[in-house]
């Protein structure tokens, strides 16, 4: 339950042993309700159990927040954390939600190049693209994970730079895309692309140098969870290097411009711009949808164990950005809508001093 002093189980022996409910409720007068809590819970859910929860991050972040309040049951708490499992309705809607988005891109893959904002637009953009990595990767970086590469916006121009990419995407029809790309620009050799989810990577944990992305956090139902994932497949001492949009600010005459915008495109390029499948199929799903705050993200990246935590408006590339738009897409373009580059390393030491294998 998501009330802080109130759980409910449903325990299962087997045997063909009938369930067994139980409710708690601490309470809140007499004592400390939260210390309560723990000693009812750790008499009815002994160690080593599997414990199946419908928002495991949830519960396990209050596992672990009521740890470091009772150390006296810390070890115990921490068990049944490590041993939460996913239920079978949550995983269900996760399988779905997943199914809508790599659907969404595998439609989106033939259009997605058309949109100015998806492709480099000058020599001069791909210059700053390319001194930025220069900046932000020193020599010892050589192996650099692309997640959620698309059409290959990131991998590409790494791959020209001398790096070993590997790019994964969701959408098969998206990876397609960005080996043709890649093919014909002669750097194929360079860059591995395979079908992959960013939330649940096929990598071993520790075999990239950096990992980079573009616009992905947004996408994905569970962004923590995914910020935890590249950090198991980042050696220690790794670099995180990705980017993203703060949220919309659209006053009267933004909304306005835009709307004249999306008229333009309806008759030059045939196509709605008003239509959106991705919103109306998944909505409130993707929490980080529409943008969010840097705060929010560095927070985020330090919640998740990154160290060395920056955030850093592209001012240079959002200009180079709008000028080479279509005029169509400029009128209705947000010019405050700054994209952040966000930078994060793996500390080199985890798990109590003792370095990663």
């Amino acid at each position: 339950q998501q009330i802080p002093f109130q759980y409910s189980l449903h325990i299962d022996h087997g045997n063909n042993m009938e369930p067994i409910h139980k409710e708690f409720l601490a309470d809140e007068k007499n004592g400390d309700p939260r210390k309560e809590l723990v000693k009812q819970l750790v008499e009815d859910i002994p160690q080593n159990v599997t414990v199946m929860a419908y928002h495991t991050d949830f519960e396990k972040g209050r596992l672990e927040e009521l740890a470091g309040l009772f150390p006296e049951y810390s070890e115990h708490l921490l068990n049944v954390a490590d041993n939460l499992v996913v239920g079978k309705k949550e995983e269900q809607k996760m399988n779905d939600t997943k199914n809508k988005i790599k659907d969404y891109w595998n439609e989106r893959s033939s259009t997605f190049d058309f949109s100015p904002g998806h492709v480099i637009g000058s020599r001069e953009e791909k210059e700053v693209w390319k001194s930025l990595f220069q900046d932000k990767f020193d020599e010892g970086i050589r192996k650099i994970l692309d997640v959620g590469a698309g059409t290959g916006f990131l991998s590409l121009i790494l791959a020209e730079m001398g790096y070993d990419v590997v790019g994964v995407d969701l959408s098969e029809a998206m990876i397609r895309k960005a080996k043709e790309k890649a093919a014909d620009r002669g750097v194929e050799l360079k860059i591995k692309f395979k079908v992959g989810d960013a939330e649940a990577l096929p990598f071993e944990r520790g075999v990239f140098d950096a990992i980079v992305n573009r616009a992905v956090l947004w996408t994905l139902p569970e962004p923590k969870k995914a910020l935890e994932e590249w950090k198991r497949v980042l050696k220690p001492g790794g670099k995180l290097c990705f980017f993203l949009h703060e949220p919309h600010h659209d006053g009267l005459t933004q909304r306005l411009r835009r709307q004249l915008g999306n008229v333009l495109i309806l008759f030059m390029e045939r196509r709605n711009p008003w239509y959106s499948l991705y919103h109306r199929k998944l909505g409130v799903e993707l929490p980080f949808r529409g943008g969010v705050k840097p705060t929010i993200i560095t927070n985020l990246l330090e919640e998740s164990g990154f160290e060395q935590v920056f955030a850093e408006p592209m001012h240079e590339i959002s200009r180079l950005k709008t000028e080479n738009m279509p005029l169509r897409y400029r009128i209705g373009h947000n010019h405050n809508h700054i994209q952040y580059c966000y930078t994060a390393v793996k500390p080199e030491l985890e798990g109590g001093g003792e370095q990663e294998n």
